[in-house]
């Protein structure tokens, strides 16, 4: 049941850097349909690597339910995290890309503040606690492989929940944003004819309507 959650919880991860990535670059489709379909084979291997990976033998020598796992059953739950790793650097490489492209577009951005914004660091970090993961499958032993599986789904689902945090925290125009605009239909002209005085707060006519800020979903 653990692993299942874990399994779940990557998904979830998975999909919402898709999505990043698919913002970032436009909603290119071509983008989208890259990313889902490397994801896709991503998962098939995974699912091939887990059945291989299922050979252990029980230990004695401690008390309690503790299984400890042949090396080449190592090797293949490996796999998966490999996958994962892969994965994250993708993002990260597509993130950094798109930073280095919309610095030149901008001029003196620093790099660093876009990296932050656009979750690059972020995705770094996932990367390279799925990384210390995968080197417990390959030099941990039968006792250690996996060990740090629960350690790098937390570091993923912070590093994305801190990432939608940040990306709110960027946006000038939030969700919770609240004021009052006023778009008058026409314009006074002064009997002179020199220039147009527009309605204000305290002198409104029947002309002025009152216009509510949109949230996202609406917009």
């Amino acid at each position: 049941m653990h692993q299942i959650i874990m399994l779940i919880t990557e998904l979830v991860v998975s999909v919402i850097m898709i999505l990043r990535i698919y913002s970032l670059y436009g909603r290119s489709a071509r983008v989208l349909w890259s990313l889902l379909g490397i994801g896709v084979c991503f998962i098939g291997l995974t699912i091939w690597s887990v059945q291989q990976g299922q050979h252990g033998f029980p230990l004695t020598v401690f008390s309690g339910c503790h299984l400890a796992i042949v090396e080449s059953a190592s090797y293949h739950l490996a796999a998966p995290w490999g996958c994962l790793f892969v994965f994250d650097s993708i993002i990260f490489g597509m993130t950094v890309y798109n930073a280095y492209v919309t610095r030149r577009g901008l001029g003196d951005m620093p790099i660093h503040r876009l990296l932050l914004r656009d979750g690059s660091m972020y995705f770094a970090a996932t990367a390279l606690a799925n990384l210390s993961n995968i080197v417990t499958f390959l030099v941990g032993g039968p006792l250690l492989p996996g060990s740090l599986a629960t350690f790098a789904t937390c570091m993923s689902v912070t590093m994305v929940s801190r990432l939608m945090l940040n990306l709110h925290a960027q946006t000038d125009y939030g969700i919770l944003t609240e004021g009052e605009m006023h778009l008058t239909r026409e314009l006074e002209f002064t009997a002179g004819g020199d220039a147009a005085q527009p309605h204000t707060n305290n002198d409104r006519d029947p002309d002025t309507v009152p216009i509510l800020p949109l949230t996202r979903d609406e917009i």
